[in-house]
């Protein structure tokens, strides 16, 4: 099944669309368990006992799958929750631009990262910079309500440079997310988008 959908990926005949090839991968579990069903229909179709058996197994493996997808976004939630209380996430609606630049400074900080705010005005684009181990995190901080556009990443992307940088942050306060045009662009220039769940994520080591 894997070669399956390595062969979907690499083909080249335009069968599918990059978003419908993204899907497939992402959700493999859905496509084994569909394999799966439809042997077992065909098998009761009287096409063969043949079916049954390979059908069987490929529906509890999508089965077991979607269990364990379930289980890691369990894990995921329950960590993100924790972090939330822990670094008190309630204060950042009461916040201004700045406050959360220095919120999202001084978190990091907790966990290890050597951080400084840069000045108010004239940045480049660049709110935080962060360093761990051989990396220059740029960072831009969006206190926004809504989603987050393009020009963040195009905006971290150059003002990173300036800063040396060798990584690329946009982190903003909500879960609102960001726009496809910015998903696009950030894949494209390698740059890592945290809403404010993927944050509070990020700074749950456990």
């Amino acid at each position: 099944m894997h070669l399956i959908l390595w062969r979907i990926k690499m083909s080249n005949d335009n069968l599918f669309s990059k978003a419908e090839i993204k899907y497939l991968i992402k959700n493999k579990d859905i496509v084994i368990g569909s394999f799966g069903l439809a042997a077992i229909i065909l098998a009761a179709m009287n096409y063969g006992i043949l079916y049954l058996i390979p059908g069987i197994i490929l529906t509890i493996a999508a089965l077991g799958m979607r269990g364990y997808k379930i289980y890691k976004i369990y894990e995921r939630n329950k960590k993100i929750e924790r972090t939330r209380i822990k670094y008190n996430f309630k204060k950042i609606k009461t916040m201004d631009g700045y406050q959360f630049e220095k919120f999202v400074a001084d978190s990091l900080k907790l966990i290890g990262y050597k951080t400084e705010l840069t000045k108010k005005s004239g940045d480049f684009g660049i709110d935080v910079i962060a360093k761990i181990e051989n990396k220059v995190i740029g960072i831009q901080v969006k206190h926004y309500k809504g989603k987050v556009g393009y020009d963040a990443v195009k905006e971290v992307h150059s003002g990173g440079k300036i800063y040396k940088c060798n990584e690329y942050w946009v982190v903003i306060s909500n879960n609102h997310g960001f726009t496809r045009q910015a998903k696009i662009g950030a894949e494209k220039l390698n740059i890592k988008l945290y809403d404010i769940d993927d944050f509070a994520y990020l700074l749950d080591f456990k």
